[in-house]
């Protein structure tokens, strides 16, 4: 790419829960301190990659592993301003549920590139495999209690809808669950397609003339055989 777009970071979109839904998440919408989780459950309960969506993020907290109290969170930061439907700015995504496994060698300044897998989908504090996401403006590496007992992110917490492009030539979306995500804009997609498409149709032969414009050498009166048939006004061209 050719812009630091921060792009939906699994393969199959399929949210099972926004940031309104009241099995868990309104809670986060409504106090205090508010942010705006989504639960993503990829193509099927099996357990998806979540990868990197940018350029590069890096690694500000992890905390969970080990302690059965605290539910598996990742933390990352871009290394550098992304660009978002709404901004460009530095950002920040939060990953959670996934499982001991992943995290359990992850540290603190550990960085990955676009593409590089994060983690999976889990089930460390929740009943089946799936991620919730938490993204925002700037950087966070902490949650904090809000005024109605949520937990929720630190920081310029925005909506996913206004964090994400969605690249259709990654993600397929199964499900945005009411959620309305804009497309990566079209001229990113046709440079990625074919980045030298424009250059080409510009090229001209070396010692090659340019093409010379036919010339008019008879205009039909009216509808009669000329040994070709030529309806009235119709021009005859020659092109030499």
């Amino acid at each position: 790419m050719n812009k630091n777009y921060m792009t939906y970071p699994v393969k199959f979109m399929r949210i099972t829960q926004t940031y309104l839904g009241k099995t868990s998440h309104l809670a986060h919408t409504t106090g205090s301190v508010k942010d705006y989780p989504i639960d993503e459950a990829g193509k099927d309960t099996g357990r998806d990659p979540i990868y990197c969506p940018c350029d590069e993020m890096v690694v500000t907290a992890v905390k969970g592993y080990g302690n059965n109290k605290v539910t598996n969170t990742i933390w990352l930061v871009s290394t550098s301003p992304v660009v978002t439907p709404t901004f460009t700015d530095i950002c920040f995504m939060t990953l959670t549920h996934e499982n001991d496994s992943d995290i359990k060698d992850l540290k603190v300044g550990q960085k990955f590139q676009r593409g590089d897998i994060i983690c999976y989908e889990g089930t460390n504090g929740a009943s089946a495999n799936h991620i919730h996401i938490v993204v925002g403006r700037g950087s966070s590496n902490n949650w904090t209690q809000s005024s109605n007992g949520s937990w929720v992110m630190v920081g310029d917490t925005k909506r996913p809808e206004e964090v994400f492009y969605i690249d259709p030539s990654f993600t397929t979306v199964l499900s945005t669950n009411g959620l309305s995500f804009s497309r990566l804009p079209q001229e990113e997609e046709q440079k990625e397609d074919n980045p030298i498409e424009d250059e080409k149709e510009q090229e001209v032969e070396e010692g090659s003339k340019p093409e010379e414009s036919p010339r008019l050498i008879f205009e039909c009166k009216e509808s009669k055989y000329y040994k070709i048939f030529l309806k009235e006004n119709m021009k005859l061209y020659l092109k030499e």
